[in-house]
């Protein structure tokens, strides 16, 4: 009776709930599959956040950062100090909208996220100095350096996401935050 109320939790579950869209309706649940789709998903969003880059100009900073209100002073006392490129400061406001979507682990003094050429990084400072994990992202899985060494990706405990799971929400995230928040554009 109100089989159309139920969500279908496995394929033979959904061919009951609904037996004439049966073998009409096709899942991809494989590892591959969804391997696929984890890294179609990457590059794409790499290439859009690429494309908003390069479509941005001077004024696409924001100009309440704090780095922004102390440039002159900087400039008088450093010589011949150039500013950075725009790109380095584009990925720079990009990596503190990246840690606000993030709480801040115990013990660190600061936290980063941001994407730059194919590859993700997260960055922790804690009184020891900084800790750079880089997620590089193939057809064929996930690469995770910690300051340059292989490490593996941690699986979550049970009822928790894993390590790539919550990279993935994490990308979708900063993507639509970075379009909202610095590139101010309308998010779908």
């Amino acid at each position: 009776m109100h089989g159309q109320y139920q969500l279908p939790t496995t394929l033979e579950h959904a061919q009951q709930l609904a037996p004439e869209f049966t073998g009409r309706i096709e899942y991809e649940t494989t590892a591959e599959a969804i391997d696929r789709s984890f890294y179609e998903t990457a590059v794409r969003t790499g290439l859009e956040i690429e494309a908003m880059r390069l479509a941005a100009d001077e004024t696409t900073i924001p100009r309440y950062r704090l780095s922004r209100i102390f440039e002159s002073v900087t400039r008088r006392f450093v010589v011949n100090r150039a500013p950075a490129p725009l790109m380095t400061r584009l990925i720079d406001a990009e990596s503190e909208i990246g840690a606000s979507l993030l709480p801040l682990p115990n013990g660190k003094k600061s936290h980063r996220f941001w994407y730059h050429e194919g590859d993700w990084f997260y960055e922790t400072v804690d009184a020891l100095g900084p800790m750079v994990a880089r997620y590089t992202v193939g057809e064929k899985g996930i690469e995770k350096l910690v300051d340059g060494s292989p490490v593996q990706l941690h699986d979550g405990d049970p009822g928790q996401m894993g390590e790539e799971e919550r990279l993935l929400v994490m990308i979708g995230l900063y993507r639509e935050e970075i379009e909202r928040q610095l590139y101010k554009r309308d998010v779908a």
